[in-house]
């Protein structure tokens, strides 16, 4: 045994030895470098293809913002350019200036006030109905920028709160020059940064992501959202530079991991830009989310991978040990063969026979060679080819299946059996084991059971018959549920069987009929009795799922021999009285 146990040792540690195991083991290997590869250029490939498509969207975006505000910029630019040429032309004459800024301010949905100031600062006319006497504007710094150099065109003021209107505003203004080239003034119109900031705040697509109006010199005019002004310091300092070399681009501030991605387009004919910022942060959060899924499905795949090369190998290991058990269980198995209590028959799924006991040869009159090798039909001659090869397909060893059947002695002789069928593999080949065990002492006691049960002894049939129908059971049962309608059928048979006699019998026949037997019955008056009982019993409700239910009984009566001499005749012709008394009772009931 020792010995024994030693070679099974070695035969288990061979495959881990073998070429194959080896070979197994570096597939295994290359395999989960190769996912560990393809899902690293996965995400990789992932995070620069979602970088370019937010650079293109960032892109895309400024252009429209840049094209909405350079319009309006632009409009409000021409009035105040033309206002000024007028004021030259006319040489300082204000008469209907204020009506002309009214008309010119009603086209300009973004301009709080147009204003004229004259070279010293003080507001001549402007948009708004008030009073212009007392107003002037020579510390606010699109003025002063305007005295100082006359003919430098447009200038875009710093944000301040408007005088006239008093809201958020940044200026654009312009020099009015006369003739001789004197500074007489300038000409204002103040834009409300809240115009800027809805639109701003209407196309914003991202969370995460803020939008800015910068001057060139990098001084932040309007932003969106309010609260965006930390963040854009780091953007007006790389602004002027950026713009001097390009004036459009997308590129990354800040850190790694906590970076922002920048996209700025400087506004043809004003020295503005409007700058787009997004957090990469939120930017890549979806990136994120989708690396994390597929590392943790790379992951999955490799453990996956080693635990099918584990399964390999053990079973590689696993096949040898089997292979050392094998001889031993054969022998094993023949000794329990010989030991069964019952005829025990082992047949291949083509039912030939491959062993048989002692105590089946015996039992058949074969010898163990006669039976080895032909077709178990030879004993079962109810076995044909296809019906048995559909119920051995079914039977496992944890759940045989018992038939009753017939086996065929040498001499031709039959005897009833049955059968416990069971399936297991051996050496490759799955096969039937069926333990019989003679039945034929059961089966005369049963037909002496049921003979003394249904039939007069004496005659051998029954002498008197009661044939009983529910009416109304399929409504309850449909109505109720099968549950109720089988609680029905109980409480009925319990009630008919209480006024019969001991000598007397009552068997359900099918579905929502039952038959009673009234054997030794002198009167023919009897079986009214026993009926007029049975519809008594009935007249008390059945309650059902907590509901009083009503359920009359038709039945009809059959007598022999008047009626019948054989239990055919008997059941016909109380079926047919049966059916006779529902049909007259329905007539009652009607009238």
């Amino acid at each position: 045994m020792r010995e024994q146990a030693e070679r099974a040792r070695e035969r288990a540690v061979l495959p881990i030895r073998s070429h194959a195991a080896r070979g197994l083991i570096a597939f295994g290997v290359f395999v989960a470098i190769a996912i560990v590869a393809v899902t690293g250029y996965e995400i990789v490939s992932q995070r620069e293809s979602d970088i370019g498509q937010a650079r293109r969207e960032l892109a895309g975006l400024n252009l429209a913002l840049a094209e909405h505000t350079g319009r309006v910029l632009a409009a409000a630019d021409r009035v105040i350019a033309d206002v000024a040429a007028g004021l030259r032309r006319r040489e300082g004459d204000t008469t209907d200036l204020a009506r002309l800024l009214r008309n010119h301010a009603v086209g300009l949905p973004a301009v709080a006030a147009l204003l004229y100031a004259d070279g010293e600062g003080r507001v001549l006319a402007h948009s708004s109905e008030r009073d212009p006497g007392g107003l002037a504007v020579a510390d606010r710094d699109y003025f002063l920028v305007q005295r100082e150099r006359p003919a430098g065109g447009l200038h875009v003021s710093e944000p301040y709160t408007g005088r006239i209107a008093p809201r958020p505003q940044i200026a654009l203004s312009r020099a009015v020059i006369d003739r001789s080239g004197r500074f007489r003034g300038i000409v204002a119109a103040g834009l409300e940064t809240a115009y800027l900031e809805k639109f701003f705040g209407d196309v914003a697509g991202r969370e995460g992501g803020d939008i800015y109006l910068f001057r060139r010199d990098g001084r932040l005019l309007v932003q969106f959202p309010a609260n965006g002004a930390s963040r854009a310091v780091a953007v007006g300092r790389a602004l002027p530079g950026r713009l001097a070399a390009a004036p459009q681009e997308v590129f990354r501030l800040g850190p790694a991991g906590r970076g922002r991605l920048v996209s700025y387009r400087a506004l043809d004919g004003h020295p503005l830009a409007v700058v787009i910022a997004l957090d990469e942060d939120v930017l890549l959060g979806p990136w994120r989310r989708a690396a994390w899924r597929l590392g943790a499905t790379a992951v999955a795949g490799i453990v996956v991978v080693w635990l099918l090369v584990a399964q390999i190998l053990r079973r590689m290991g696993s096949e040898a040990r089997q292979a050392a058990r094998l001889a031993q269980s054969e022998e094993q198995f023949r000794v329990m063969v010989e030991r069964a209590s019952d005829a025990l028959i082992l047949h291949d799924m083509q039912g030939r026979i491959v062993m048989v006991n002692q105590l089946a040869c015996a039992t058949l009159g074969y010898t163990c060679q006669e039976l080895t090798g032909r077709h178990v039909g030879i004993v079962a001659p109810a076995i044909d080819i296809a019906r048995p090869y559909a119920l051995w397909q079914e039977v496992t060893v944890d759940h045989p299946v018992t038939v009753e059947s017939e086996h065929r002695r040498k001499d031709g002789s039959t005897f009833p059996v049955e059968v416990r069928l069971g399936a297991f593999d051996m050496g490759g080949r799955r096969l039937i084991l069926a333990l019989a065990r003679d039945i034929s002492e059961r089966k005369a006691y049963q037909a002496r059971l049921e003979q003394q049960a249904n039939y007069d002894l004496l005659t051998g049939l029954p002498n008197r018959m009661l044939f009983l129908d529910l009416d109304g059971f399929k409504r309850i049962n449909d109505s109720l549920g099968h549950a109720a309608g089988d609680a029905l059928l109980v409480e009925c048979g319990r009630r008919i069987a209480d006024v019969l006699r001991e000598a007397d019998t009552v068997a359900r026949f099918g579905g929502d009929e039952f038959v009673v037997l009234l054997p030794e019955v002198d009167d023919p008056a009897h079986g009214a009795q026993v009926a007029a009982k049975i519809r008594e019993a009935f007249m008390a409700p059945f309650v059902l799922v907590g509901r009083p239910l009503a359920v009359v009984p038709s039945i009809g009566i059959a007598h022999f021999p008047a009626d019948g001499e054989d239990a055919d005749d008997l059941l016909s012709h109380a079926d047919a009285a049966m059916y006779r008394d529902k049909a007259a009772r329905q007539t009652q009931g009607g009238g």
